[in-house]
């Protein structure tokens, strides 16, 4: 099967391919600034768990 289709008999159709690109251009921009902007607002606000337990034994 391998030595019988080629790259391009094997790729979805165009039609298909231009949906997906148009998906993932919309959609990564998006989750790379919401992600940017968690960073940005909760930078600093996060401290190591603690449980409120003494570590005298």
């Amino acid at each position: 099967m391998i030595d019988r289709l080629t790259v391009w008999q094997a790729a979805a159709a165009h039609e298909s391919l231009v949906f997906i690109f148009v998906g993932v251009a919309i959609t990564l921009p998006v989750i790379i600034v919401d992600t940017v902007n968690m960073y940005r607002v909760f930078w600093g606000r996060a401290s190591t768990l603690s449980y409120g337990l003494a570590d005298d034994h």
